[in-house]
Formats: C-alpha cells, structure tokens, sequence
C-alpha cells in the first residue's frame, strides 16, 4: 500500500484510476487470468472461503504494468451497466485470403486466421489487419455518430479487437446488451449464429466481407446468472496471457492512423477522450 500512496497523482495513476473509473461496474468482485493457460478464475479470500475479493487500485496498477491481468464484471448486483462492447476475433476455421504478386495479380491462399495470426511474418497478416481495422472503423462510427455515445478500441493482446460503448451512467443491463444488438444490426454487416450473442459475417466472399471473422456483443445477458455473476471482459491495458508473444500487450487503438496500422494511442488521452480519432483532432504542430 505504500508504494501505491507514492504513486497518488502520478501519469500511472490517473490511467489505473480512469480505467477503473469507465469499466468497472461491479467492484466488489473481480477475476484473475491464469499466467499458465490463460483462464480466469473468480478471486476468493481463500480455497475454504468464498466470498469475493473486491478489485482495488494497486489490481487495476498491476494490471496495466503488465504484473498481473484481471477480468471485471459487467453487471453488478442490481443489472446495472457502464459499458457494452462488440468483441471482434479471428476465427479457427479454414478460410481464404488475398494475396497479390509481383505481377499485379489477385491469389486467393487457405490460412486459419487466428493460427496464422500468431506468426507475424505470414502473408496474411497485413490483409487481416486491414480487415480487423475496418470493421472497427465502421462500428466506432455508428457508436459515435449515430448514436453519438464516446467509444474506443483496443487490441485485446492476443487475437482480435475490442469496440466499446460508453454511457455517461449506468444503465439497465437490457438497455446496454440492446445498444451492442443495435451497432450489429445497423452494420448490416453480421447475423446471429447462437441467440443474439455470437455473430457472423452475412457476406462470406473473402475479399468482399468478413468471413475470417466474428463477433461475440456485450453484455451477453440482461441479468446476472444464478450464480450471482454475469459477464466477465479481461480490463483493457496490460498484458493478455492468451498471447502467443510474451511482449505483446494490449492497448488503445488509433483509427487516425494511416491504412491497416493498429497504432497506439496514449492511454490516459485515450480514456480522458474516449474517442479513437482523437489524435486527428489535436492541433498540428508546424515549424518554425
């Protein structure tokens, strides 16, 4: 505790405070992913006692060093809700992918997307970026300008990416889950596969739609299951131990940034913006 007193304040502060702040609806409960296998498991005072362990400042600071990776809530005791997100994966099935050669000619190759993704020297990962940053794009604008809510995105750290939606309060879990429906039905871009949770791409021309991937909308339920918990998204930041490479991190994505790039953006002007062009919206600095 006294090395978080010091920090009070501090740029590492205010994201762990920021980022607590806009995610974490329920706190006095939390998940910590498995640095082995990758799971989340429910935190407990102990093996012989069940009761929750609720999630603090130093876990949201750990979590975004990289120390150690935790999982929030979405709803908390009364089905309230601060956020709902379209979590955007690539698939583990068969898939095509365009490749164009010296000669200006469009070949269509097999991959698994998600495999593939893993080895950052394969050919298809400049067209699954592509993929991954335009889908991200075209849901952020509808987040943003249809229904003009503050929304980012971030990198998951391992296989996809993450658009979120905020609200100014807390709203009725039903009321969030609807708002993540209705950016996936005004898309027009992806059904339901399994209830209204998990969809895929209605076009599955591999170079026209998004057969390589599909998306899974948050919060999945309006209340919580019998067990007294809903939904639990690992916290944004940080380092994702499902990850293949063990430098590679989670972070805010910049949809400013030029073609397929899944750039940075500064966490704390992320999170103090909650918008994912923001940097196309500071002032240019110019010579002198």
């Amino acid at each position: 505790m006294t090395e978080v007193a010091s920090l009070e304040g501090t740029y590492e502060w205010q994201v762990a405070g920021l980022l607590g702040k806009l995610f974490v609806q329920r706190r006095d409960a939390k998940a910590e992913q498995n640095k082995i296998n990758g799971a989340f498991h429910r935190c407990t005072v102990s093996r012989r006692d069940d009761r929750d362990v609720p999630i603090k400042m130093p876990d949201v600071i750990s979590h975004i060093r990289g120390e150690r990776s935790f999982g929030h809530y979405l709803l908390d005791s009364e089905n309230m809700c601060r956020v709902f997100a379209l979590d955007i994966d690539l698939r583990k099935t068969v898939q095509k992918y365009p490749y164009i050669d010296a000669n200006g000619e469009t070949h269509l190759y097999e991959y698994i997307p998600r495999e593939a993704w893993q080895d950052r020297s394969h050919p298809s990962r400049t067209w699954t970026k592509l993929c991954l940053r335009v889908l991200a794009e075209h849901f952020a604008r509808i987040i943003m300008g249809d229904f003009e809510l503050p929304c980012l995105v971030s990198y998951s750290g391992s296989k996809g990416l993450h658009v979120y939606g905020f609200f100014d309060k807390p709203v009725p879990a039903a009321d969030a889950r609807e708002g993540a429906i209705m950016v996936l039905e005004q898309s027009e871009l992806f059904r339901p596969m399994r209830g209204k949770s998990f969809y895929d791409a209605i076009n599955q021309d591999p170079i026209e739609g998004y057969p390589q991937l599909d998306v899974e909308a948050y919060p999945k339920q309006e209340k919580k299951n019998s067990d007294g918990y809903g939904n639990l998204m690992r916290l944004p930041l940080g380092r994702n131990f499902k990850a293949a490479h063990p430098k590679e991190i989670s972070f805010f994505v910049d949809l400013s940034a030029p073609g397929e790039a899944l750039q940075p953006i500064d966490p704390l002007l992320a999170l103090q913006t909650r918008d994912p062009w923001i940097m196309s919206r500071l002032p240019q600095q110019t010579g002198v």
